[in-house]
């Protein structure tokens, strides 16, 4: 199967996944106060580390290897199987620890209820994996949006009877328990009662790298929430945790569309950097291509967008996309890096980025709470700018690719995304002073700003090739069948 199939189906999934989160947020949001999602915010945290270490990067294992047997599947089943099973207790026993850690007495029960998802996802990790191995995607596509559906509909129902906080709970264990139920029974492949402790030795060497780097990078990713437990209060939690899944979403629909299929061919041609350096700047040309003018976007009417999707309870989440949307804009062009630098075998460098990351980020965090929830946006923000230039760095160098052949893949979207900018900041003014409706703004600016950008986009690819600045072969065949390119 083809990358295209493979992200065909990879999008129609994440497309209708996040369909599905947007429904949440702007139906949710009205029955469940932001106390109760920055509740969850905490829950999560917990939930995120457990789910890495059940794991053990195993999966990502299955995927990147050359071959793959019986022995090796049954033996990967069990020990995740195992393991969720262990930190089922685990967490159960510590939770009086990270309710005190965490400063909030309230998690107790929902973690007992979430620590159910462990074993249960842990059933389906192997499944999966050997799935999305064979470029099964139609499969998994079906799977995934039949889950998130029925969770999101549960969801629903708890909401509308008040059940507050729990709603959201309800939500991840129905899609956890469907999710894993239909990858095995769709898979081709059945588990059997054998372990082999030689067999799971073969791709620990590879995972346990991995999961050094997910761990880290799990830190860098939750400490935030963990601050401003402690710095600030439950609502400023729910509300910048809201700002950071709104900022999500691209790097959720887009670039893990892309590094979700991409995997899987990468390591099939992990020993020719030629067809990975082209796939991987054509693929970094439609991420940004898209990425860059949503974003930007969502800067400038965050306001508007946050009035008419969420209500009035949410105001700090519009202060707070003032930095996480350009900071979406980075992390979806970084996106990337982790399947580069695994499918080439460099899951050392990996680990030792995501080290390094974590460091940065905390350190960001931890100097941003001194002062306002505004100012750690900021904080965040100058954090990803610096790790950017060094995971960049290390990235092209493992493909032998140039900083200025890159930065030339970016500067189409870049260019065409500031024009957009500052035509949609100038007429946001202006609808503004008119005293134009949250809708109606939306509405309006939406469709210019489109408009603006796809302009700007054909003029700048047509003159920046003619010119030879930028190789019409880093184009990806659409756009040059479009723009009618050689």
């Amino acid at each position: 199967m083809t990358l295209f199939s493979n992200a065909k189906w990879v999008s129609i999934s994440q497309f209708g996944k996040i369909l599905i989160q947007l429904l949440s947020l702007t139906i949710l949001t009205r029955f469940i106060p932001p106390e109760d999602y920055g509740l969850m915010a905490l829950a999560t945290v917990v939930l995120n580390f457990v789910l890495i270490i059940r794991d053990l990067g195993t999966a990502s294992a299955i995927i990147q290897r050359k071959e793959i047997d019986n022995d090796i599947l049954n033996s990967v089943f069990w020990l995740n199987i195992l393991m969720g099973a262990v930190l089922f207790i685990v967490v159960n026993a510590l939770t009086p620890l990270i309710e005190s850690f965490l400063a909030n007495p309230k998690l107790g029960n929902i973690l007992f209820l979430l620590c159910f998802c462990f074993p249960i996802a842990s059933a389906g990790s192997a499944p999966q994996a050997l799935m999305e191995r064979n470029s099964k995607f139609k499969e998994v596509a079906i799977i995934e949006l039949v889950s998130a559906s029925a969770g999101f509909f549960v969801a629903l129902l708890f909401a509308m009877n008040n059940g507050g906080v729990y709603a959201l709970v309800s939500q991840i264990i129905t899609n956890s328990l469907l999710s894993s139920f239909l990858l095995i029974a769709l898979s081709s492949w059945r588990p059997s009662l054998y372990f082999d402790f030689k067999s799971a030795n073969k791709i620990l060497g590879f995972s346990g790298r991995l999961t050094v780097f997910n761990l880290v990078n799990y830190l860098s990713r939750n400490a935030d929430s963990m601050i401003i437990s402690r710095q600030y209060n439950a609502t400023i939690l729910g509300s910048y945790s809201l700002a950071y899944r709104i900022m999500l979403f691209p790097l959720q629909s887009l670039t893990f569309i892309a590094s979700r299929s991409l995997y899987p061919v990468l390591s099939r041609n992990q020993d020719d950097l030629v067809t990975i350096r082209n796939i991987y700047l054509k693929t970094i040309f439609i991420i940004s291509s898209l990425t860059i003018p949503m974003m930007l976007g969502l800067a400038v009417l965050r306001e508007p967008f946050v009035g008419f999707a969420l209500g009035e309870n949410w105001t700090i989440t519009a202060s707070l996309l003032l930095w996480l949307a350009p900071t979406g804009i980075i992390q979806s062009i970084l996106s990337c890096s982790g399947s580069i630098l695994m499918s080439t075998n460099n899951a050392k460098t990996l680990m030792f980025l995501g080290i390094f990351s974590a460091i940065l980020q905390i350190s960001s965090f931890l100097i941003g709470s001194l002062f306002t929830i505004k100012i750690f946006a900021f904080s965040y923000f100058i954090a990803n700018i610096i790790n950017a230039f060094v995971v960049m760095y290390f990235t092209l160098g493992c493909i032998k690719q140039s900083t200025l052949g890159f930065l030339k893949v970016l500067a189409v979207p870049s260019l065409s995304g500031g024009i957009m900018f500052g035509c949609i900041y100038y007429l946001y003014s202006i609808c503004v002073s008119a005293r134009f409706n949250d809708f109606s703004i939306l509405t309006i600016l939406t469709i210019a700003g489109v408009i603006i950008y796809l302009m700007a986009f054909v003029c700048f690819t047509k003159v920046l090739v003619n010119l030879n600045v930028f190789e019409s072969e880093n184009l990806p065949a659409f756009v040059k069948n479009i723009l009618k390119l050689r």
